[in-house]
């Protein structure tokens, strides 16, 4: 087959008896198992040689009574610092090298190599040439051969000097850590990677009455107090499993049974491998903290009770603390409001809050008026006491400031300062109306006899001039006395609906044509108790303003509505009463009244119309008369988009065609939905959420569109419904439902506004509202229009106005 083998050939010489060579015997034998093998062995050495001189640990061989060194790997030198030639030119100083602590030991222990204990392991120290000691440790073996019979000695020698070194270092920290650990007044905890416990100082023994074996492994849990066991086992579960920090309050038993309150705290040890070694801890007494907290919890609760704004501030005007009445005053919670400065978030006046600080670090406290604003933007009056807070050394460290809110009183001032001014007027506008009647009585009565006497043409018309100017100056004066003496006048059942179809014909005669007259009557007649002169009076003066507000043409609509106003309604407005009314709406599409001048309109003597062309009291004496009939005028007006004035006057019982008022069937009640109601003003906010409440919604408040975002955000998924207004600051209704739908295209919405014109209705519902309602709405209106847009069949339905829209106020 071709196989190369190896041969040992040889010849062996035949001799004959003289010596002489007859011939040549060969012989061969074949040694190729014996070459293979002899290579084997040859390959097995280099490799050993290759390992032993290139391994860190020394490697030697010695005869079997150690007289002799067989071999020594290079780690020799590296190890003892001396040559292998040494070691073998001389077997028998090695003794002297060996440490002479360790020596006796060591020579024992070699000595103690028997066929019963052929192997050994032991740790000494050597010392090098330069006097240098270093610790090795020695595995040593003995080599039999198939007879049992000692052949040589093998070692292997480890350098575990740095190993040593280390073991000495965390001996001396874990000597020096347990010495800390026992002088701290803390108590300190050691664990096992697994959690189990091993060591703990002697502060723990002396506070829980337990022993350090009684304490081991799972004792630690027995202090616990029992409603914390449970927290605390997870707690620990959890930082074991996470490898973080374990962090915990708990109460543990005191040895007398008392409990106290401790801050548990536990860090884990990790390898390079990130592998937990050890745990170490600390548990620190906070029992005196916990009860000053407790304390401060409970006297924080009862400021939060308290109706006035309370706040304290650091000395640089940052607020440090911020009580739940400052959050309803102004608008912003605690968390927006702490360390925020005082006077930019309150928007306060630099000059008077720089003036009553001044006097607050001179005196010691201070007391003044002082304007801010709200989160919404709305202008805030408190009564501001701030008094300065002293540490113990009597230096000042904070300031104790106390709001109380006065805006609704100092409204109310301001309206009874306007009602003193106007009885003042009217006293005098009674006198000079008196004496201007005395004036014109003689000048009437004597034009009567001149146009006797002159009866010429050019003296008629000139006659008739005057009596035209004396008459117009005789109306002049009764609107005074009008106002001046008050209109109570007579009262019968009135039908407004006759007073405006005679205001109706004049408008169509005497208005410019480029004026669109529109006037809705009513499904069903109904009457008021009133003086129909004063109505027609007041009614007439209305579309007269409008068509003013109209130079170049417009729509003015006159619309009749009888609606029942609830206690809702009335909580809305202050000078509406819970009864049957009927309004008349009237409502143009002219310049707008600005904002600035609304307050203004209704003044005696104030008009924006030339010099000439009006008195100033048309809207005056148009009030007086319609409070005079126990009613009350709303206006709405907004720059370039016309104004609109809503008459209320209480309805009598001949307004529902003279029978008894039908009995109400129940109102619909809610099942626990949760309604968002968005609107700038509070108190709408809290009189919708109450009544809301009452027939069982549930309700969450926002005083503007950010906030409603912000809230849907966080609960839309529970919110059923968004009841928001459409004129708000910072984001204003139509913002507020777009960005409402983003989040949530189906959401069912509810527009509502107290500017109730077609333009703001179409507005709303271009917008996506469910449905739209004029402000102020009754109870009735907006529980049954809840109902409605939150059953399924309202789901199906186009978004539209409300039903309630044209007969509701």
């Amino acid at each position: 087959n071709n196989a190369i083998i190896d041969i040992d050939f040889s010849l062996q010489p035949l001799r004959d008896e003289t010596g002489e060579i007859v011939f040549l015997v060969p012989s061969a034998s074949v040694i190729t198992e014996r070459k293979l093998a002899e290579a084997e062995i040859r390959d097995a050495n280099e490799k050993f040689r290759q390992l032993a001189d290139n391994i860190s640990d020394a490697f030697w061989i010695r005869s079997p009574d150690f007289s002799e060194v067989q071999y020594a790997s290079p780690a020799f030198e590296k190890i003892w610092g001396r040559s292998v030639e040494s070691l073998k030119a001389d077997p028998q100083q090695w003794p002297d090298l060996i440490f002479a602590e360790d020596r006796t030991r060591v020579l024992k222990s070699f000595s103690e190599l028997t066929d019963d204990a052929p192997s050994l392991d032991i740790e000494y120290r050597i010392v090098r040439p330069g006097g240098e000691i270093r610790w090795v440790r020695a595995r040593v073996f003995q080599v039999r051969n198939a007879t049992d019979r000692l052949i040589r000695h093998v070692g292997v020698v480890t350098d575990i000097t740095e190993w040593h070194q280390a073991t000495d270092a965390l001996r001396t920290s874990e000597a020096g850590f347990r010495t800390l650990a026992e002088a701290m007044p803390q108590i300190v905890w050691e664990t096992q990677a697994d959690g189990r416990n091993i060591y703990f100082n002697q502060q723990w023994m002396d506070y829980t009455g337990l022993t350090l074996e009684e304490s081991q492994g799972e004792g630690w849990i027995k202090p616990f107090h029992p409603e914390d066991q449970e927290e605390a086992r997870l707690s620990w579960q959890t930082a074991t499993e996470t490898k973080e920090t374990h962090s915990m309050e708990c109460r543990l038993r005191r040895a007398d049974g008392v409990y106290r309150w401790w801050l548990v705290r536990g860090v884990p040890l990790q390898d390079t491998a990130g592998q937990i070694i050890k745990w170490v801890g600390t548990c620190t007494d906070i029992h005196e903290l916990k009860v000053a907290q407790e304390k401060m919890s409970q006297q924080a609760a009862l400021l939060d009770v308290a109706q006035d704004a309370i706040l304290v501030k650091d000395l640089e005007g940052r607020i440090i603390y911020w009580n739940k009445g400052a959050e309803r005053t102004y608008g912003w919670t605690s968390e927006e409001a702490i360390g925020s400065s005082s006077l930019e978030l309150l928007q306060q006046e630099p000059v008077a809050h720089q003036k009553g600080r001044t006097m607050l670090l001179a005196h010691g406290s201070w007391q003044g008026e002082m304007i801010s604003r709200s989160k919404a933007g709305s202008e805030i009056i408190a009564d501001v006491r701030w008094t300065l807070v002293k540490d113990p050394h009597g230096q000042a460290q904070s300031v104790l400031a106390i709001h109380t809110e006065i805006t609704g009183k100092k409204k109310l001032e301001a309206q009874f300062l306007r009602v003193q001014r106007m009885e003042s007027i009217g006293t005098l506008a009674s006198g000079i109306a008196h004496d201007l009647n005395n004036v014109l009585a003689p000048i009437m009565m004597s034009l009567e006899m001149l146009k006797d006497l002159a009866p010429g043409p050019d003296a008629q018309k000139f006659l008739d001039i005057l009596q035209s100017c004396a008459q117009r100056g005789a109306n002049l004066i009764k609107q005074v006395l009008s106002f001046a003496r008050g209109v109570e006048g007579r009262r019968m059942p009135v039908n407004v609906v006759h007073i405006l179809s005679d205001i109706e014909n004049i408008i169509r005669d005497t208005f410019p044509k480029n004026i669109d007259f529109q006037f809705e009557r009513p499904r069903e007649p109904g009457a008021v108790l009133g003086d129909p002169t004063q109505l027609h009076q007041v009614f007439m003066n209305l579309c007269v303003n409008a068509r003013d507000a109209m130079p170049l043409g417009g729509k003015l609509k006159v619309t009749i509505q009888h609606v029942m106003v609830d206690e809702i309604y009335a909580d809305m407005n202050s000078d509406a009463k819970p009864g049957p009314y009927t309004i008349v709406q009237v409502e143009d599409t002219g310049l707008g009244i600005p904002s600035d001048i609304k307050s203004k309109i209704f003044e005696p003597f104030f008009t924006t119309k030339e010099i000439g062309k009006g008195t100033g009291l048309g809207l005056s004496t148009t009030l007086a008369i319609i409070k005079s009939h126990g009613g009350f005028i709303n206006l709405y007006s907004e720059m370039g988009k016309g104004t609109q004035f809503k008459v209320y006057l209480p309805a009598t019982p001949a307004a529902r065609d003279g029978t008894e008022p039908a009995i109400r069937p129940a109102l619909p009640r809610g099942e626990g939905e949760l309604i968002l109601v968005v609107d700038d003003e509070e108190p709408i906010r809290t009189v919708t959420s109450k009544t809301l409440e009452r027939f069982n919604y549930r309700c969450v408040l926002a005083a503007n569109g950010a906030e409603a975002i912000a809230v849907y955000a966080r609960r839309g998924f529970e919110i059923a419904l968004v009841l928001t207004d459409m004129a708000m600051p910072i984001m204003d209704g139509p913002a507020t439902i777009v960005a409402l739908r983003s989040l949530n295209p189906h959401v069912k919405i509810i527009g509502c506004s107290g500017h109730a014109s077609t333009n703001g209705v179409a507005q709303a519902l271009s917008a996506g509202v469910l449905h739209f309602i004029p402000k102020p709405y009754t109870a009735e209106t907006l529980i049954n229009l809840l109902h409605t847009s939150l059953s399924p069949e309202d789901e199906k339905k186009p978004v539209q106005p409300s039903p309630y829209f044209h007969n509701q106020p």
